[in-house]
């Protein structure tokens, strides 16, 4: 909160004088609570609030590097990043807050544009041949690769593998079944889809 103080000073000879100080007192330190920001999508627009606690209001922010992907803009006054990327990749930024008793703050983001929203493009998986070989790689499109794939539910007969990468399922079926299994992939964004 915020409180003022009174001091008065004397000399020997009698003289006194006394003015009022402001004094500004946080109950916890600044910091920012914003640890992730949400993925963006080229083409679709985009914002991000980033959020501080703590401190003494009111909040000056600053964006440290001046690294933003194209299309995408900062406002301090807001602390809102906003825009309509129109490159994928991945962008290290780096933010500074301050408050009205000068302490700061800092966080570091990964902001992630993906070129499209993930998509499989493996839907149905072709029969196989007990004791025969079996062999097919899974494919996806969008997102931001390269992809890892697993088995989330559900489970694959005995004598195959799924491997992550390049989202292989390979081996020699041991015995007939019919199986439904789940598979999810991850892009290098840390996108899902199930």
């Amino acid at each position: 909160g915020y409180f003022t103080a009174m001091i008065q000073v004397s000399d020997v000879a009698g003289t006194i004088d006394a003015r009022e100080f402001p004094l500004a007192f946080s109950s916890e330190p600044l910091s920012i609570t914003t640890v992730e920001l949400p993925q963006a999508s080229v083409s679709e627009w985009y914002t991000a609030q980033l959020n501080v606690q703590g401190g003494l209001p009111p909040y000056h922010w600053r964006l440290l590097n001046a690294s933003l992907p194209d299309d995408l803009t900062w406002d301090a006054q807001t602390a809102e990043l906003k825009g309509l990327p129109k490159v994928a990749g991945m962008f290290p930024l780096e933010w500074e807050v301050s408050d009205d008793a000068t302490a700061t703050a800092l966080a570091r983001l990964q902001l992630s544009i993906v070129s499209t929203a993930l998509k499989f493009l493996t839907t149905t998986l072709p029969e196989g041949n007990v004791n025969m070989p079996y062999q097919i790689t899974l494919s996806a499109e969008g997102g931001m690769p390269p992809y890892a794939w697993q088995v989330i539910a559900g489970n694959i007969p005995n004598g195959l593998l799924l491997y992550p990468q390049p989202g292989l399922l390979a081996g020699t079926p041991l015995q007939g079944a019919d199986a439904t299994v789940t598979i999810q992939i991850t892009d290098a964004s840390h996108q899902t889809l199930t």
